[in-house]
């Protein structure tokens, strides 16, 4: 099962913003605000259950060559191109006890049906993944860096579930 974020709430360690002075405290509101933004457009996802930052081939690949990858906290096996919630993540990582809560995000778009096709059940999926390296608008953000990471990539990958077979097919853009 595969959720959307609804809504998010921002909140401030500190209780009062008197210890900053007049420039912090604008630049505060300007990294509040872009937060904000950011936070209230639409299309972050996350699964407790299924990692949704890898693709089905490279799921398989791993289950196969790496047995302790399933036993491993969702976290720890997820790809960070696509996981955006990384840098929020970092203080709880260390701490065992919190894995368990640590769910990654992914921005982009899923949609998951179901049907039948003679007789038998058939489940399609689409999910595209937005990289979170050099994503930025269209025209703003273009070309390669020097790591190989270009503006605003996207994976999508297709996916039907039919007879007990799964089958995939991805889909790689960049603009």
């Amino acid at each position: 099962m595969v959720y959307e974020v609804a809504g998010t709430e921002l909140v401030s360690f500190s209780k009062t913003n008197i210890h900053l002075s007049e420039s912090q405290e604008k630049d505060n509101e300007s990294y509040v605000g872009m937060m904000e933004y950011v936070l209230s457009k639409p299309g972050f996802y996350f699964s407790y259950t299924f990692d949704i930052t890898h693709t089905l081939q490279r799921r398989h690949r791993f289950f196969g060559i790496k047995s302790q990858f399933c036993s491993m906290p969702l976290h720890e096996r997820a790809d960070e191109r696509f996981m955006w919630n990384t840098h929020l993540m970092q203080d709880l990582v260390v701490l065992p006890e919190l894995h368990r809560f640590i769910v990654p995000i992914i921005h982009g778009f899923v949609c998951t049906k179901k049907g039948v096709i003679n007789g038998n059940c058939i489940k399609f999926c689409l999910i595209s993944r937005r990289s979170t390296q050099r994503a930025g608008v269209r025209y703003y953000r273009r070309g390669i860096d020097n790591a190989g990471s270009v503006a605003n990539y996207v994976e999508t990958e297709q996916i039907v579930f039919y007879g007990g077979n799964s089958m995939s097919f991805v889909q790689v853009c960049n603009v």
